[in-house]
């Protein structure tokens, strides 16, 4: 939301903030869309090697979650069908050719 009013700093700062809470935590719930906002904010303040090698992190972590899923259906819709988790593997594809 801050980044489509065009409020790339403070978008930035709280997404930031927010991974550093998620890994001081282990926590996984919302862990895709934090990563994703924080890659999205680097990328928007002109910080593109810090956004690649963020959203190289977020795919990283979305792809150890999805083998958690022992189903491949499960595993494919949960890759495909969630938006965040879509988004994060576009961007891997767009930004790192992987």
């Amino acid at each position: 939301m801050l980044l489509r009013k065009g409020r790339t700093a403070e978008a930035l700062s709280i997404s930031g903030a927010a991974v550093s809470l998620l890994e001081s935590l282990g926590a996984e719930e919302s862990e895709s869309l934090i990563r994703l906002t924080l890659a999205e904010s680097l990328a928007a303040s002109g910080r593109h090697e810090e956004a690649a090698a963020t959203i190289m992190l977020a795919r990283m972590a979305l792809l150890a979650r999805a083998e958690k899923l022992s189903n491949p259906t499960w595993r494919e819709r949960f890759l495909r069908d969630v938006p965040d988790n879509a988004r994060i593997l576009e961007l891997a594809r767009q930004w790192l050719g992987s």
